[in-house]
């Protein structure tokens, strides 16, 4: 059985110039510029960890790399609209993106992508449109392969192919999480499943920084922005306490005794 190993990050020095240019681009009058993601390489290494690209041989992930397009996306871009033929596979460099759908005029949160995370694989192998949008929630940085190259490497690579399909699995485990929490007829379970799963990722610490706005959270986890604010005040009577975006848990057992925690699931995080 032939083994893959995972790829050390590398010098993707043309990329991390494009990179570089693309993220100032994004990040131009905002504030959202911060020291810990302005790294290229840093950045693009992250890419090279991704399940589609981590498998490759430095020269095919190489050529990939050089042949992409980076993109700043500025929040709130639409990269790619329900219902249309992407035209290449997307990676996540920094920001963060969503998958959504378009209800009555607005946009309702499918899944969020952190960097990372590529998206529109499956619609490019099965050559069909996509089922959901592409928007980015902040200022954004994607690369952008395109798709006749990425096909063609498909094909031709049992690297790529095991790659894709670690990320299939990784995507449909997600997603049975993600509906299993969205099965809990209680919008507050929702909430605690989240907030256990993140104090799970933090772990020793009590404090859960937000990765994105409340208002985000609450499209996130089916909440209306309002009642998600109402929860929280709830929660503060079971040791959770709210400051900005800071989330400090002061008594996890009693908070899991108020969730029930048996009957909560897994949430995906963030």
């Amino acid at each position: 059985m032939t083994r893959y190993r995972r790829i050390a990050p590398v010098d993707e020095t043309s990329c991390a110039t494009r990179y570089a240019a693309a993220r100032t681009g994004a990040g131009s009058g905002a504030r959202t510029r911060r020291r810990a993601a302005s790294d290229p390489r840093a950045a693009l290494a992250l890419a090279c960890r991704s399940p589609i690209l981590a498998a490759l041989p430095d020269s095919e992930r190489d050529t990939l790399l050089r042949l992409a397009n980076i993109r700043s996306l500025p929040a709130k871009t639409m990269i790619l609209c329900e219902g249309a033929r992407p035209e290449g596979l997307y990676i996540v460099l920094d920001g963060l993106m969503q998958l959504c759908t378009i209800r009555h005029g607005r946009p309702v949160t499918i899944v969020m992508l952190p960097p990372g995370s590529c998206f529109a694989a499956s619609a490019l192998l099965r050559d069909e449109p996509m089922l959901t949008s592409a928007q980015a929630l902040r200022n954004s940085v994607v690369a952008e392969i395109p798709a006749a190259e990425f096909l063609r490497m498909t094909l031709a690579l049992e690297p790529l192919a095991y790659g894709m399909l670690q990320d299939f699995a990784i995507s449909y485990r997600n997603a049975l999480r993600e509906l299993k929490t969205m099965r809990l007829p209680n919008k507050l379970e929702r909430l605690i499943s989240w907030i256990l799963t993140m104090h799970r990722e933090v772990w020793p610490s009590d404090e859960i920084a937000l990765p994105f706005g409340k208002a985000q959270l609450a499209a996130r986890l089916g909440i209306e922005p309002a009642t998600l604010s109402r929860m929280f005040a709830r929660l503060g009577e079971h040791g959770v306490e709210v400051r900005g975006r800071i989330l400090k848990v002061r008594d996890i057992a009693a908070l899991r005794r108020f969730g029930a925690q048996e009957r909560l699931t897994e949430a995906p995080v963030p």
